[in-house]
């Protein structure tokens, strides 16, 4: 009696092995709102990093006022967290070119999906100082 029991331990342990081969490591699409944060140094372009460390479809940067898109980038496959201003993620396009940010202004960077085939999800918005 003690062999099946045995065989049907085996035959579990191998599945979850290899259920645990086909796990992907890649970021999932973001469904929920990200807590996003903008790195900004005086030598290189701002970096915006947002966690958790799913994908998105869309970053905008804009003027404080809202009066100015200044750079937008879009993917339908999804971008991952840790983009510089004005370099375009490998799978994205840019929509609009990235527009010189003055030091000392004010922007706001904005990341949205698609959820749902049309509606507009904003996962955050985040006012910084360039």
């Amino acid at each position: 009696m003690s062999f099946p029991k045995r065989l049907r331990l085996l035959f579990a342990l191998v599945l979850l092995t290899l259920g645990a081969c086909d796990s992907s490591t890649e970021p999932t699409d973001c469904l929920t709102e990200v807590d996003a944060e903008v790195v900004v140094t005086n030598d290189e372009a701002p970096l915006f990093r947002w966690s958790p460390g799913c994908r998105v479809q869309t970053l905008q940067v804009s003027s404080a006022d809202r009066d100015q898109i200044l750079w937008v980038v879009r993917s339908d496959e999804g971008i991952g967290s840790g983009v510089r201003y004005g370099t375009v993620p490998a799978g994205a396009t840019q929509a609009f070119p990235p527009g010189a940010l003055v030091a000392g202004e004010d922007y706001y960077l904005t990341i949205t999906s698609v959820i749902g085939g049309d509606a507009v999800f904003t996962h955050d918005e985040v006012l910084f100082t360039r």
